[in-house]
């Protein structure tokens, strides 16, 4: 699954992505939340991570913030959807 977290209300958009973080680390552990950067990760490790299983859990969730800052996340957002595992939840943050 994958959702996108964008608007004006940043603290909104915080609470909620607080909140489905620390539900995804009761339900699974810190193991389930991976956390990237798109300004600092380049496209292969972004889909990567997300089409890579979860390690030891059930389920895992990646966090994509800053993903206006990649270009080339930009132009491959259709390859990153497509190669999301299937329990693997994907939120991207601007």
């Amino acid at each position: 699954m994958i959702r996108t977290l964008t608007g004006k209300n940043s603290f909104k958009l915080q609470e909620y992505l607080h909140e489905r973080v620390q539900a995804v680390m009761k339900l699974s552990g810190d193991l389930a939340v991976e956390r990237l950067d798109a300004s600092d990760a380049d496209i292969d490790t972004l889909l990567q991570s997300v089409q890579s299983l979860p390690f030891l859990v059930d389920q895992k969730l990646v966090v994509i913030t800053n993903i206006q800052a990649n270009s080339a996340l930009l132009d491959r957002i259709e390859e990153l959807i497509d190669r999301t595992a299937d329990s693997v939840e994907v939120l991207l943050v601007e």
